[in-house]
C-alpha cells in the first residue's frame, strides 16, 4: 500500500545525490533526476525539477515535476520492502474539492477523514509533517500532508498546507513503473 506522505515519492533511505551511480542497461524510475525524459502514455514527458522530503529518521521520499508541452504532472515512488509503488497526479485548487477545507483544518487541525471529489470517495491514510526543498537548492521549507486513496487504491488525492494559510491539493492514480518507458537521463 502506499504511503503518500512518508511517500510523497520515493521513499528511500538514501539521499538522491548519495545515488552516484546507475546501471545503464536498467534505468527506471527511481534513477530520474532533473532534465531525464521518459515516456508514459504515449507522450514523451520532460523532468523540471527534482522535490526531496525529509520525513525524518532519516526517511526521504522524492518527487519530480513532469511536463509536456501542454501538461504538468507530479510523479511520486516510494519503495517498499523491494517492491516500487508510484503515483502521478496533477495540482487542483482545494477549492474545488471543498471550500471549507483550510478552515476545518485550522478549526480540528486535519481535514475531513472522507473527501468526494468528481463522483469518487477517498479516504484518508496518512498525515504527516515533513522538510521540503527543490534538489538545486539548499533551502528547506515546512509541509504538513494528508492522504487519501480511493476504496480500490486506484486513485490518490492529497492535500498540505505550508505555512498558516497557503494549501494545496493534488489528484491523480496509483501506477505502475513498468507504465514508464524509454527513460534517458541527463
Amino acid at each position: 500500500m502506499l504511503k503518500w506522505l512518508r511517500n510523497l515519492f520515493g521513499s528511500k533511505k538514501e539521499k538522491p545525490d548519495e545515488r552516484l551511480t546507475y546501471d545503464p542497461t536498467n534505468v527506471q524510475v527511481k534513477d530520474l533526476r532533473k532534465g531525464a525524459f521518459l515516456d508514459y502514455d504515449l507522450q514523451t514527458w520532460e523532468v523540471k525539477a527534482q522535490y526531496e522530503y525529509d520525513w525524518g529518521d532519516r526517511y526521504f521520499t522524492f518527487e519530480f515535476l513532469l511536463a509536456t508541452v501542454e501538461e504538468k504532472r507530479f510523479l511520486h515512488y516510494e519503495e517498499d520492502d523491494g517492491e516500487l509503488e508510484c503515483t502521478l497526479t496533477e495540482k487542483i485548487r482545494v477549492s474545488s474539492i471543498d471550500a471549507d477545507i483550510p478552515e476545518e483544518i485550522h478549526r480540528n487541525g486535519t481535514p475531513p477523514k472522507e473527501i468526494t471529489h468528481k463522483g469518487i470517495t477517498y479516504y484518508k491514510e496518512e498525515e504527516g509533517t515533513a522538510r521540503f526543498r527543490d534538489v538545486d537548492t539548499r533551502n528547506w521549507e515546512k509541509v504538513v500532508s494528508w492522504s487519501y486513496y480511493d476504496e480500490a487504491e486506484k486513485h490518490v488525492l492529497s492535500i498540505e498546507q505550508w505555512g498558516e494559510t497557503e494549501f494545496e491539493a493534488a489528484v491523480g492514480l496509483v501506477v505502475d513503473e513498468s507504465e514508464f518507458s524509454n527513460i534517458i537521463l541527463p
